[in-house]
């Protein structure tokens, strides 16, 4: 019997990648311990500037990079029709006053 990867096409696959990316992004921001520290870059930029570095060092160019965020970036408002937010998340990378 073939393992789970390989009864998954590579779309699912690809899919499934983003997805726990993003669950564990979220579980990272909801449990981040500096929220009142105002010297600490919000944790979304610290996430990405991670994946960039480890994508720039599992080969990927700084060219190739840039265009696959740039071009995710030109789809996100029609994925996300106008909104800024998803309307069943709530904002929680603001420091309290």
């Amino acid at each position: 019997m073939a393992n789970n990867e390989e009864e998954i096409p590579w779309e699912g696959q690809r899919s499934e990648a983003a997805y726990a990316f993003g669950v564990r992004c979220r579980h990272l921001l909801e449990t981040y311990p500096y929220h009142n520290d105002q010297r600490a870059q919000p944790v979304l930029q610290q996430i990405i500037v991670d994946l960039v570095t480890e994508l720039w060092d599992q080969g990927f160019s700084q060219t190739e990079i840039s265009t696959a965020f740039n071009g995710a970036l030109a789809t996100l408002p029609q994925y996300a029709g106008g909104e800024d937010r998803r309307g069943d998340k709530v904002a929680i990378d603001k420091p309290v006053a």
